[in-house]
């Protein structure tokens, strides 16, 4: 575990990318041991991206996309191996990044295997029948699936322009403010 160099908040001025990359020196984190045989993907024929693309009849440039997107890292497999990898905004593979959303497409999976393996009846039971911890909160009731698609009902505000929003107040509690 690493000890945080000093609580900053997550929106401070300075560019998301930044910081995000930078999440162990910010908080106290834990790290995953890694796998002592991880798959690796082999690289595939490289491929391009094209130049344009159309959506609602009109001709976009596919690297403005990138940019209006704030897209952080582009990896895109065919047939299981790597065709193309690009690094925008996190600088190289090796950068950790905070996931945020991304975890919810690992925990899916993980649900789903979970499913398979008779571990969980199905993603229609209440979440609070494998986490009851959240019984008598927003999510009390609330299916697996709901959850997993973010439609449990629970309010959350996310807009990161907010200063009063829900990930505001989050990332105080993470910087030790609140």
């Amino acid at each position: 575990m690493s000890e945080p160099v000093k609580p900053q908040p997550l929106f401070s001025g300075q560019p998301q990318h930044e910081v995000f990359a930078r999440m162990r020196d910010l908080y106290t984190t834990s790290e995953m041991a890694a796998s002592t045989s991880p798959y690796e993907f082999p690289d595939g024929k490289t491929e391009s991206l094209p130049q344009t693309y159309r959506f609602e009849g009109t001709e976009r440039s596919t690297e403005q996309f990138l940019v209006d997107t704030d897209t952080a890292a582009l990896l895109v497999l065919r047939d299981g191996a790597i065709c193309y990898e690009r690094y925008l905004l996190t600088g190289a593979r090796e950068v950790n990044w905070m996931s945020f959303s991304v975890a919810k497409s690992f925990l899916s999976a993980l649900i789903g295997i979970a499913v398979e393996e008779g571990r969980i009846g199905s993603i229609e039971d209440a979440i609070t029948a494998y986490v009851p911890m959240l019984a008598g909160s927003a999510y009390d009731g609330v299916s697996i699936k709901n959850v997993l698609q973010m439609s449990s009902g629970a309010r959350w505000n996310e807009d990161y322009s907010d200063p009063e929003s829900d990930i505001h107040g989050y990332n105080a509690v993470l910087a030790g403010e609140g």
